[in-house]
């Protein structure tokens, strides 16, 4: 009987340090960009992006993962960040 009541309060404590925290970690900083569409994303990366490379990031904003495309532009002489999600809904 005693393992019974030992493995139920185990199964207790385990179950009860699990959080699910929705709201931002304001001591964790965060990148913002904003794509061309002038929507800010937040990534939680140290990454150089660079010119015509794909990266598949999470934004915690959005709580998505999301492919990020640096394109330049001839036109207007600029740099844009172009963001679609990595997996269409």
């Amino acid at each position: 009987m005693k393992w019974v009541h030992l493995i139920i309060f185990s199964l207790i404590i385990a179950c009860g340090t699990i959080n699910i925290n929705q709201d931002w970690d304001n001591k964790t900083i965060y990148n913002p960009i904003v794509d061309r569409s002038k929507r800010i994303h937040d990534y939680n990366t140290s990454i150089k992006f660079e010119l015509h490379n794909d990266y598949s990031l999470y934004c915690i904003r959005h709580q998505t993962w999301e492919m990020i495309t640096l394109s330049y532009y001839k036109s207007t002489d600029s740099v844009q960040y172009i963001v679609r999600d990595a997996w269409p809904k």
